[in-house]
């Protein structure tokens, strides 16, 4: 994963540790230690956002997703999913992917419902095209 990038034009991910740290302490999200790995999850506006920090013997590292405008990113959040079970499925250490996973898989599910709080009416059918995005509020 490079520094910083849109893999997806509604997900940014970045690797940069400041940046993280900056945002974590920004939301008073930053866990008090980092001798153990963490999944940080957090809502920033419209925005959906997922932080992992590992830590293993090897090395130490951060990765953050943010999904822009996230009750109409069905597709990116299903495509991060799957990337999710990648990493569960050829890393030792599986315990934060599958957390960061559970944690995604249950937005995922709670979609309509955060569309309705936010005032979305969307065709579904929209939702796995990610050029197509025609909400109305």
């Amino acid at each position: 994963m490079k520094n910083a990038q849109y893999l997806t034009k509604n997900l940014y991910t970045t690797a940069n540790p400041s940046e993280i740290i900056d945002f974590l302490v920004d939301h008073q999200a930053m866990p008090a230690t980092l001798n153990q790995n963490h999944v940080v999850s957090l809502f920033d506006g419209n925005d959906f956002v997922l932080v992992l920090f590992i830590q293993s013997e090897k090395q130490e590292k951060f990765m953050l997703f943010r999904f822009e405008n996230f009750a109409v990113c069905k597709a990116e959040m299903m495509k991060m999913s799957n990337i999710l079970n990648g990493l569960i499925a050829s890393e030792e250490d599986t315990h934060s992917y599958k957390k960061a996973k559970r944690i995604l898989d249950e937005t995922i599910y709670m979609l309509p419902t955060y569309r309705a709080m936010y005032g979305y009416h969307v065709d579904e059918n929209l939702l796995f095209d990610t050029d197509a995005h025609e909400v109305a509020i």
